[in-house]
């Protein structure tokens, strides 16, 4: 078979097909096992486009059962010589269509074309008009095709333009943190999706950098609060290097802010504060859940909340010892309006002695 990559689509069809092979006794998998798999997705293109012309999982079932040999010794499904071309030719259809993948319609194109095989046999009894089923499935994945087509270039070439605002130094204030939590109300104001929410970057004792979102709980004049466990990937990097990054970006306004300072814990009363506050199930998931270890299952998440919602039933949850708050105490802000022509505004705030330094940077 040719070595290229299957659509979850398709490897979902052939799975399908090696049940289909199991519940009719077969050892191997034929093209009428491909096909039925191919059906029992309901919901694919292949499977509607077969449907609409009666080709439907039950009709096709039936006429394979008639085709089956019968019930066989256990063993572990493989292909038959037929199927391995049937899925050979849908690498072909894939080409010829210009898809990086084979998909299920592939698959079914491929049964389509043959003449001979139990699925050729199935089509032939159920009166399907082959030529009409492969039109309409090629047409669909020529849709689709353009689809993606359209977002690949999308990407490459998708322009904003940046009209709605400017950023001066006489419009301004002269503190970093009181100017950040200007832009934060009027982010709030404009009906931003969650304009506290902000990337937070650190470095690891390897010197890998990783970034992941955070929430702002506060912001004063120390600096920006965040929340999470002790024992996180986050915290073991802070802990190993206490200078780290924050992003905000409000899309709907045009801006970010970039925020680069040293971090440190808040104190327990703070947090204490501030657990008390959060809703119950929140704090019942702080213990549940050991932030960024392996977890075995959703299930056995599941299983420790329960456990946390038995052991504290009818009293107040305490803050895990292994949770609570970080400050990042800000020495640089910069603040970014987008603009035409990629002329974008810059202005950055430098702490020197207790005092903000602004300057304007390039584009």
């Amino acid at each position: 078979m040719i070595s290229e990559p299957f659509s979850e689509s398709a490897r979902h069809s052939i799975v399908m097909a090696q049940e289909e092979a199991k519940r009719l006794g077969d050892q191997d998998i034929h093209t009428c096992h491909l096909l039925l798999g191919i059906l029992a997705e309901s919901n694919s293109a292949a499977a509607r486009a077969l449907q609409a012309f009666g080709v439907t999982l039950d009709a096709a079932r039936a006429q394979a059962e008639k085709h089956s040999r019968g019930p066989g010794p256990a063993a572990e499904a493989g292909f038959s010589d037929r199927s391995k071309r049937i899925i050979e030719s849908a690498f072909g259809e894939a080409r010829m269509l210009n898809h990086n993948h084979i998909s299920a319609e592939h698959l079914t194109l491929s049964l389509l074309k043959k003449n001979d095989g139990s699925a050729a046999a199935i089509l032939t009894a159920l009166g399907a008009d082959r030529d009409a089923i492969r039109a309409g499935i090629i047409a669909s994945i020529k849709v689709t095709e353009q689809a993606t087509l359209d977002v690949r270039q999308e990407i490459a070439t998708g322009r904003s333009i940046y009209l709605k605002s400017q950023l001066r130094e006489d419009a301004v204030d002269g503190d970093a943190l009181i100017q950040l939590q200007r832009w934060l109300d009027e982010a709030y104001e404009a009906k931003v999706a969650e304009p506290n929410a902000m990337a937070l970057s650190t470095v690891d004792p390897e010197g890998q950098p990783s970034a992941r979102v955070v929430l702002l709980r506060k912001l004063d004049a120390d600096g920006l609060v965040f929340y999470t466990s002790y024992l996180s990937r986050k915290a073991r990097a802070m802990q190993h290097n206490s200078r780290a990054a924050l992003l905000f970006y409000w899309a709907e306004l045009e801006r970010q802010v970039r925020v680069e300072g040293t971090i440190e814990p808040v104190s327990d009363e703070q947090s204490d504060e501030y657990f008390a506050s959060r809703p119950r199930g929140h704090q019942l998931g702080a213990w549940a859940s050991e932030q960024s270890e392996i977890v075995e299952s959703r299930e056995l998440l599941d299983q420790r909340l329960h456990q946390f919602e038995s052991r504290f039933e009818g009293q107040d949850v305490p803050r895990p010892h292994s949770w609570g708050g970080y400050i990042l105490k800000p020495l640089r802000v910069e603040f970014w309006q987008g603009r035409p022509n990629r002329l974008h505004d810059r202005l950055l705030y430098t702490r020197e002695a207790q005092q903000w330094q602004i300057v304007r940077l390039s584009p």
